[in-house]
């Protein structure tokens, strides 16, 4: 990356930092034909941060055309589908996500919390058991993670902290 570019990256994290969700996509813009994995993530915390759903989508099939192994792509393509189309098409796509990564703790404790909300606690129980069972960190997660809210109580009393 050019010293310039290292700029505009520096400059948009501080932005980011401060809170400043949308000066820091501004920034990032002249970098959007950069292929960084890091700089496409750090945009996409931003759009993430500061709601920019479409905008979010778009960027997450551009990282995956880029990076196809990066689960944390796919993770973020199923986030931005799911706040701007529907729970449903974000499931769909952390289930293709599992295919491509079937051991990948971060895919199975989001189809946990996707299930939850579809009141498809069975199968939310087993997603978040799985990821838990590869990550203890998960367990700690879920219970502050309010997608999985009908399940805390139950989550609560098997010692899940």
């Amino acid at each position: 990356m050019t010293p310039e570019n290292e700029k505009l990256v520096e400059v948009a994290m501080g932005f980011y930092e401060l809170g400043m969700l949308d000066e820091a996509v501004i920034e990032l813009g002249p970098l959007a034909g950069h292929e960084r994995l890091s700089v496409l993530s750090l945009w996409s915390a931003a759009l993430r941060l500061s709601h920019r759903w479409p905008e979010m989508v778009s960027l997450s099939r551009k990282m995956i055309e880029l990076y196809p192994a990066e689960a944390e792509c796919w993770v973020n393509l199923a986030d931005a589908t799911r706040n701007f189309v529907s729970v449903h098409a974000g499931l769909e796509l952390l289930e293709t996500a599992r295919r491509h990564f079937p051991g990948d703790d971060h895919i199975l404790f989001q189809i946990g919390c996707y299930c939850s909300q579809l009141g498809r606690l069975d199968e939310a129980r087993m997603a978040v058991r799985a990821a838990v069972s590869s990550n203890r960190v998960w367990a700690k997660i879920a219970l502050q993670d309010h997608d999985l809210m009908p399940l805390w109580s139950e989550l609560k009393a098997r010692n899940f902290r």
